[in-house]
């Protein structure tokens, strides 16, 4: 997969969670998804200790939220691409880009499969409730650990649940 792509996807997941969660934080979203897609691991520096005081000035308030809603779309966009993966080893190189149309738009307003095949790629693959748990519980350990305060959490995992729910019924 090409990286821009995987920039790409993962860039529009974390930005629906922080439109819901912190919409203060959108106007500084680009630079900071884009510092991430650079060097995930410097922009999350400090992350991991959530009894951190923070300070009032501008960069400590834009990095509350946004690098963890990176990091939990980037670790979820891993999970997903895991559960199609044998679908796309089946498929070859045009499943992949069926499931990346199918990412980053969704179905057709339709509801009919974006494939000639009758909805056997895997575009068409579906999550039960048990793997959208096993999402949802992997993002709240993964805010957690990254310092987010229980409330953000909570924010942060509803709107992650919520945009993969629209794009399944999409």
């Amino acid at each position: 997969m090409v990286a821009s792509d995987r920039h790409e996807l993962v860039t529009a997941l974390a930005r629906s969670m922080v439109e819901a969660a912190a919409p203060q934080e959108l106007a500084f979203f680009g630079p900071v998804a884009a510092a991430f897609a650079r060097d995930p691991d410097r922009v999350l520096v400090g992350r991991h200790r959530p009894d951190q005081v923070l300070g009032a000035d501008l960069d400590t308030v834009v990095t509350l939220i946004s690098p963890v809603a990176l990091a939990v779309a980037s670790s979820t966009y891993r999970h997903l691409l895991d559960r199609t993966g044998d679908a796309l080893v089946r498929r070859g190189r045009s499943g992949l880009g069926s499931l990346m149309r199918r990412l980053s738009r969704g179905r057709g307003r339709t509801g009919e499969p974006d494939d000639a095949d009758g909805g056997t790629s895997p575009a068409a693959v579906t999550f039960d409730e048990g793997q959208l748990a096993e999402v949802k519980e992997a993002a709240t350990v993964q805010a957690r650990a990254l310092g987010l305060d229980e409330e953000q959490v909570d924010l942060l995992v509803a709107a992650l649940m919520a945009n993969l729910d629209r794009q399944e019924r999409e």
